[in-house]
């Protein structure tokens, strides 16, 4: 299954989610640094248990809900100098292409 996670297509984002963890008693919002179908990096400092099962609710930037649901959290990154703090989670549910394209950040047309 590991193997199969990798192959999904990752693409940089500038998502938000709102995450209800045990980091916290109530949520807190986040931005996603990338994100495929099945998965996403999330930046924060606020970091949960490797393997805790969060659940998310991901938003536009207005706060209005777009979908949610439940992941593990199976990464932690602490490495401030790579500006690579927060988190990995895998969705037990696969997005939608119309929303994973919505939460992609798109390259400049040349």
């Amino acid at each position: 299954m590991g193997l199969e996670r990798n192959r999904q297509e990752r693409r940089p984002s500038n998502g938000f989610m709102k995450l209800y963890t045990s980091v916290s008693i109530c949520s807190y919002t986040v931005s996603l640094k990338d994100i495929s179908r099945r998965g996403a990096f999330i930046k924060s400092t606020h970091l949960p248990k490797l393997g805790e099962i969060i659940t998310y609710v991901i938003t536009d930037k207005y706060g209005r809900s777009k979908s949610s649901g439940n992941a593990r959290v199976v990464r932690l990154a602490q490495d401030v100098a790579r500006d690579d703090m927060g988190f990995a989670i895998e969705m037990q549910r696969e997005l939608s292409l119309d929303l994973f394209d919505e939460l992609s950040v798109r390259a400049p047309m040349v």
